[in-house]
Parts: C-alpha cells; sequence; structure tokens
C-alpha cells in the first residue's frame, strides 16, 4: 500500500515505528512531513503522528489538506488518537495552560481507524496494516472505535483536567463513553473481566501500573495514554 506520515506536535516514536514496518512489510512510504515540506500525493493510508495545537491556524490547515489526499486516515499513537500527555496533566499535577488547547487529529478532520499506544508498537502497525490490506472488517472494528468522534470538544473546559476526578465527558477518549480509557474508570470491570495476566503493567510506558492480583494504578504516573487498555485482551467486548 502506498503510505503517507503527517507527524504534528510529537516525539517521534511513533513514525520510526511506522516507518520500521513499511521497510519490513513491503509498504511504500510516499510521503513523510519528516522528510517533505510539499503536498501530500494521493496514498491508500495518511497516518497523522501527534497532537494538533488548537492555537496553530498553519498545522490545522496542513492537516485539512493531507487528509483530503488519502482513501484512509489514520490517527498513529495516543497523542493523534486521545491528545496523550499533550492534552491531559500527567498523574495529578496542575496543567499548564496549553493542555486546554491541545486535541487529537480527529477534533480536526474525519479519522476512520486509531491504532492507541505510546509508541504503539511495531507489531500492532503491522497487524493493522495487514487487516486492512485484507479488509478484515472485525479486526478493523475496535481501531475504529478508537478513532472517536472529537469534533464537539471545546478549547475552554470549564475546569481543569485533573486525572481521576475529571468526569467522562472531560476525557472522552472515543465516541462510545463506554470504552473510555483507563482502569481508573472501571472499563475493564476487575473483578469480572480481568484476569490479572498484566499485559496493562509490562505495557505502560510510564511505569503506573502494578500487579497484585489485579492491576493498581499510580495516577500520580499517569499520562492517560491508552495503552493498557489497547493492550488488555479483554477491553474489547460484545
Amino acid at each position: 500500500m502506498r503510505v503517507a506520515l503527517l507527524s504534528l506536535m510529537s516525539c517521534g516514536s511513533c513514525a520510526e515505528n511506522l516507518e520500521i514496518v513499511c521497510q519490513s512489510e513491503g509498504h511504500e512510504l510516499v510521503w513523510s512531513s519528516l522528510r517533505d515540506d510539499g503536498e501530500v500525493p494521493d496514498v491508500d493510508v495518511l497516518f497523522v503522528d501527534g497532537a494538533v495545537d488548537f492555537a496553530d491556524a498553519d498545522a490545522r490547515e496542513r492537516l485539512e489538506r493531507a487528509v483530503s489526499s488519502a482513501d484512509v486516515v489514520v490517527s498513529l499513537g495516543s497523542c493523534a488518537a486521545t491528545g496523550g500527555f499533550e492534552r491531559h496533566a500527567i498523574g495529578m499535577r496542575e496543567p499548564a495552560r496549553y493542555h486546554f488547547t491541545v486535541f487529537p487529529a480527529a477534533k480536526f478532520a474525519d479519522t476512520d481507524y486509531a491504532i492507541i499506544g505510546c509508541p504503539p508498537t511495531e507489531d500492532a502497525i503491522a497487524s493493522f496494516l495487514e487487516a486492512l490490506e485484507e479488509g478484515d472488517d472485525d479486526r478493523l472494528e475496535p481501531y475504529r472505535v478508537l478513532s472517536g468522534d472529537f469534533h464537539g470538544l471545546d478549547p475552554n473546559l470549564p475546569s481543569p483536567v485533573r486525572g481521576p476526578e475529571a468526569t467522562v465527558e472531560d476525557v472522552l477518549l472515543t465516541s462510545n463513553k463506554d470504552l473510555c480509557l483507563g482502569c481508573d474508570l472501571d472499563v475493564v470491570e476487575r473483578e469480572l473481566f480481568c484476569t490479572g495476566c498484566g499485559a496493562c503493567a509490562a505495557s505502560c510506558p510510564a511505569w503506573a501500573i502494578e500487579i497484585d492480583e489485579k492491576p493498581e494504578i499510580r495516577e500520580d504516573r499517569c499520562i492517560r495514554c491508552g495503552t493498557c487498555f489497547a493492550t488488555c485482551p479483554r477491553s474489547f467486548r460484545a
């Protein structure tokens, strides 16, 4: 497949893993904003890496133009998919003012899928591309749900976002409130669904989860990236 990458407010780890997957799996990365300032050519898939600053009109315009060149648009990584730590205060710290103007790409553009992770692993990206190439709707469904609908998010939140004290509406991470990310919201009912496998703790980039038969969340470390939710084998259920 012909792939393009638009990198916005990001650390570069998501983009690096995507490039590795394209090289190893035979997908053609025909354009990357990290190497080319020009317009995005017509491609099969556009990956958007990083969050978007509401105050950056140039970035929003660039995103809009890039999306028009792709058949499929994918939020790559937690910053693009949810705003990640760029949007949410880390743990219980007071947020800096810029947190309130940072949004996921899906606020400004219609996205088809999202791959959660900080960063998403090479295996996760490769698995998604395989499902997309094969047109496997069942495998693609979780990525579709996580792409969410953020158009209604307001840059002027009525109160600071403070980790677990925030309402679901303030930190809405998907189009389905029942799938809002974070074990602190008891999405994966620990007594009923959690098997204590430890996948969430092993995948957490902030070392915010400890396992004592069931996961315990250290809110002072959590960056609300959603990696634990995307990794949990029980997070997607009928």
